[in-house]
């Protein structure tokens, strides 16, 4: 049991606060408004089933914050403006079914954020920002062993188009997505590890090519490829 008057209002660090506090079930209102990093914050708290609303828009580092959650099934709406390491945030969070919009314009790491999330609806429910990724293995393993199947992927940059399909979602594919910024890019494995590609055209820039094994490639109306 945490007492409800922790006084927290000067810390700035809550790194493994709560790592591997394996009975805490929930947690009580905490003053996180001059906290900077959130690492591996609830981190094996295997029994936690809800977080309460937490002041994180200074927050730069989430990495494996609710690591092993795995009774957690949703989280409140988070300030992530700031957050540039988010990599694997929800790791095997295997109850997790919904996650609130998070700002990811910023991270840039998300490798393994979702991965094993196995109760995660197939089509993810909103667009990943991808401004800030710089390497493709910046989100290796992203989905891998989840439940999603489909995902939208924003602001890729073009320096990105050598293997990132196989990097977020299958590790094992020799997918190539070729692609320009200001594309928003629509990926899901179907039956017999087909892959459907589809680009939505953003800002009238031109499609360039994609290309792999067992592949589809399904333009968007009125996009020459």
């Amino acid at each position: 049991q945490i007492p409800d008057e922790l006084n927290s209002s000067n810390v700035t660090i809550m790194d493994n606060m709560f790592a591997n506090c394996q009975q805490l079930t929930t947690v009580p209102d905490i003053d996180t408004s001059n906290v900077t990093r959130m690492n591996s914050m609830f981190s094996t708290c295997t029994a936690l089933t809800s977080i309460p609303l937490l002041d994180t828009d200074q927050v730069t580092d989430m990495n494996s914050m609710f690591w092993l959650c795995t009774h957690l099934t949703t989280i409140p709406s988070l300030d992530t403006s700031s957050a540039t390491n988010m990599g694997s945030m929800f790791y095997k969070c295997t109850a997790l079914s919904t996650v609130p919009e998070l700002d990811t314009s910023h991270a840039t790491d998300m490798s393994g954020m979702f991965y094993n999330c196995s109760s995660l609806p197939t089509t993810f429910p909103w667009t990943i920002d991808c401004s800030g990724i710089t390497a493709s293995y910046y989100l290796a393993n992203m989905f891998a062993g989840s439940s999603v199947t489909e995902v939208r992927l924003s602001n890729v940059k073009s320096s990105l188009k050598s293997q990132i399909t196989s990097q977020l979602l299958k590790g094992d594919s020799t997918l190539n997505i070729y692609k320009k910024d200001n594309f928003e890019l629509q990926l899901s494995i179907k039956e017999h590890s087909t892959w459907i590609i589809s680009f939505t055209q953003l800002h009238n820039d031109n499609i360039i090519s994609c290309s792999g094994d067992n592949t589809q490639y399904v333009a968007p109306n009125n996009v020459s490829h």
